[in-house]
């Protein structure tokens, strides 16, 4: 009897322990707080690399920009070679008249290769903030009001330089590379990926 009596109080302390060591344990795991500091932790953590990740793609559409640009501008330049070239001269000739066709073609298809793919991607987006093209647009930001007014200068200095001096007058050149090169920029910076860029967060 004693025996018994023994038994039933042993598995009764037991039950008890059991019960209060799973309430310790559940309330320990309800106001630990270092449970809400991982938590804390990890939001900040995906907050930060989702952050990272917007910024890479910032900078890889900014690039794309700058690379349009470089591009546009190998091509423009391209001109200045005109008056050392000649298909018909020396060997030194063939080679720059050679190298200012290169040179263009190769830098326009460049820039417009770039100018392309960020028009895509803006696209997916669903960004649309002028209803014309850039090439259409004036004076839409500070850049683009530079290079209007360029571009503007340029030409009628294209037209008085090859009326006065002739279209292959060393002046005549420079403004036509001059006039070309604030053409490609005016139509950037008037258009749709320069805002798309600059709405991601790039400033002008």
């Amino acid at each position: 009897m004693e025996l018994l009596s023994l038994v039933c109080l042993t598995k009764a302390c037991f039950l008890i322990f059991t019960d209060l060591q799973a309430h310790k344990i559940g309330l320990f795991r309800i106001s630990f707080p270092r449970k809400s500091t991982f938590v804390g932790l990890t939001i900040i953590k995906f907050t930060k690399n989702t952050n990272r990740r917007i910024y890479l793609k910032i900078k890889s559409f900014n690039s794309y920009i700058i690379i349009s640009i470089f591009s546009f501008a190998i091509s423009s330049f391209s001109f200045l070679l005109i008056p050392l070239s000649s298909f018909h001269g020396t060997k030194l000739q063939l080679i720059f008249a050679y190298a200012v066709g290169t040179l263009f073609w190769s830098g326009l298809i460049l820039g417009l290769i770039f100018i392309v793919l960020l028009s895509n991607q803006r696209k997916k987006d669903g960004f649309k903030k002028y209803k014309l093209l850039g090439i259409f647009n004036f004076f839409k930001n500070a850049k683009a009001k530079v290079f209007d007014v360029l571009m503007i200068f340029n030409v009628i200095m294209l037209i008085i330089s090859s009326r006065l001096l002739g279209m292959h007058h060393n002046l005549s050149v420079i403004f036509l590379s001059l006039t070309c090169f604030s053409f490609y920029m005016h139509s950037i910076f008037n258009g749709n990926n320069y805002a798309y860029v600059n709405k991601k967060g790039v400033k002008e």
